[in-house]
């Protein structure tokens, strides 16, 4: 019998993107994976629906079509589009401040704070004065009274960096306010039913035993990279801004995330989902896959329309950002030259090309080197999703 994490992955690809088939499954023999899922569309259809290796390190529980994986940041562009459809809808206007929903925010200079704005990681409030406990989240108060009395560190709008932490607490508020509703049925009735999407944000206790297990990060100093020796330099830092915006923020540990609690409250960060959910999501970003589409071309165009370019004040390098999904442009982006989507901790990474009609989704559970921007597995697959479809000949389309 071969054993679950040396057995090659599982799946289907079309004969175009076989090149994708061979980078994943290279990750799997040269140790770089436990367990991970990939999918890709290409023209409004799956063209890569790939997993392998182990989802429980535990009990070795091998990976399933079906098995769930934390997404970490990802999670924020799934607000990001939820916000989004609802200013597509007119529940939300965008270049409204986020107090005209919720008026205790203006507290502390906040008040011309745009949705826009904390969209595109220019609020300049990156970070809470202590670390939010599971407790908090579980009570929503303590952390909305913490967000409301911030003062931004920065002018608002005049620079930008990355809100780790902040802005999901940010979001799902605003979304409260905005529809009546939290951010879980949310994201059920607006983005996972119209599109059949096995997505979630917060599970329920029969969804539990299909999560993978998270590995979490080894300390990574043998990928210490002397040209983002600043942001290395933060992570031990607790007075960076860095440091404050990620660890100091959130007294969530990486040992936490396979904490059954943490899986079934509904908060921020717990998005749940399969590769082949998120890649499909990303398509009916990227065009519209049977014919559904979440957002009409012109919100497409202002989601990736970049808000935010330079140097990141809280990653202190380069990075892009557009209405709440990162773009091309510094350390943090491998997702090609003319799309946009969003990293994980994990190392995970999802993205759309409307132009190439392209949508990628890659979910894997052993966490990403601390040092390490860009993720080393991410970059070689999407670089190879990126080279299949342009190469594919048109009119190909037959799986």
């Amino acid at each position: 019998m071969t054993d679950t994490a040396t057995a090659p992955p599982t799946g289907t690809v079309h004969p175009a993107f076989e090149p994708v088939r061979e980078v994943f499954e290279g990750l799997f023999r040269s140790g770089a994976e436990t367990g991970a899922a990939l999918c890709v569309y290409h023209r409004g259809l799956p063209v890569v629906d790939l997993y392998g290796g182990v989802a429980d390190p535990v009990t070795g529980a091998p990976w399933r079509a079906d098995t769930l994986v934390a997404l970490t940041s990802v999670t924020k562009t799934v607000l990001a589009t939820v916000v989004l459809r609802c200013a597509q809808d007119g529940l939300i206007d965008i270049d409204r401040p986020v107090a005209d929903h919720w008026p205790e925010f203006a507290a502390g200079g906040k008040g011309g704070i745009t949705v826009a704005t904390a969209l595109s990681h220019r609020a300049g409030i990156p970070f809470f004065p202590r670390p939010v406990t599971f407790a908090d989240q579980v009570a929503r108060t303590p952390v909305l009274e913490m967000l409301a009395g911030l003062r931004p560190v920065w002018e608002p709008g005049t620079r930008h960096g990355y809100h780790a932490i902040t802005l999901g607490f940010l979001l799902t508020e605003l979304l409260r306010r905005a529809t009546g509703s939290s951010e879980g049925p949310l994201v059920r009735d607006v983005l996972a039913r119209p599109l059949g999407l096995d997505l979630h944000l917060g599970l329920t206790p029969d969804q539990v035993p299909r999560v993978a297990g998270v590995v979490p990060p080894e300390d990574g100093e043998d990928r210490f990279d002397p040209s983002i020796a600043e942001y290395c330099a933060a992570v031990k830092d607790p007075s960076s801004l860095f440091h404050r915006a990620t660890f100091g923020s959130s007294a969530m540990t990486f040992e936490d995330m396979n904490d059954v609690r943490y899986h079934t409250v509904e908060r921020p960060a717990a998005g749940y989902a399969t590769a082949a959910a998120v890649a499909r999501l990303f398509a009916s970003l990227a065009g519209a896959p049977d014919g559904v589409r979440l957002l009409e071309p012109e919100w497409t165009d202002r989601a990736r329309t970049p808000y935010a370019a330079g140097t990141d004040q809280v990653f202190r390098f380069e990075t892009s950002f557009g209405l709440g999904y990162m773009l091309p442009g510094g350390r943090l982006w491998t997702g090609g030259s003319r799309a946009f989507g969003h990293i994980g901790s994990t190392g995970a990474l999802a993205f759309a090309d409307p132009e190439q009609q392209l949508a990628f989704a890659y979910l894997p559970n052993r966490m990403k080197h601390v040092y390490e921007f860009p993720d080393r597995r991410a970059t070689a697959l999407a670089r190879a999703a990126v080279a299949a479809a342009t190469a594919r000949p048109d009119g190909q389309e037959s799986p």
